[in-house]
């Protein structure tokens, strides 16, 4: 038996059933957050959960700019993270993509907390940047 559709059951939707296995591949989920640093100290800017027996890829994009607009910075960074019975592991590592920056040191990392994994920003010493992260997520689970 196989039933596939957006609309099959609203608590579940793009999953498909095959014969007692079940496989959800989730739509893409995009978020915006903006965060201020003053100083070189990693500052968490967004939390991800990764849900027990998922596959989690994170895409962030990242723009920063100090407040007197005198440098600036540009990244994109994506990892991949599954959750093994509540233990996150990264696939692979995490890869930028690009990374353009006038700052010397600045950048965005991942770290696994529990079974989160935290989008991190790091700025410079007696700076003021503002940073913008645009996000997204996209998933799959199989349960048997």
């Amino acid at each position: 038996v196989l039933i596939v559709g957006d609309d099959i059951d609203a608590d579940e939707p793009n999953t498909i059933y095959l014969e007692g296995v079940k496989i959800n591949a989730k739509g893409i989920e995009t978020n915006k957050t903006t965060i201020d640093t003053t100083d070189a100290t990693p500052t968490d800017a967004i939390t991800i959960p990764i849900p027990q027996s998922q596959c989690v890829t994170i895409d962030v994009i990242c723009n920063a700019l100090q407040t007197d607009n005198s440098q600036g910075l540009g990244n994109n960074l994506i990892g991949t993270y599954r959750n093994d019975a509540g233990t996150v592991k990264v696939i692979g590592a995490a890869t930028t993509v690009y990374k353009h920056s006038d700052f010397s040191a600045s950048g965005i990392s991942f770290t696994i907390s529990s079974e989160d994994v935290i989008v991190s920003v790091t700025g410079e010493a007696a700076t003021d940047i503002r940073w913008q992260l645009t996000y997204k997520t996209t998933s799959a689970s199989v349960e048997i």
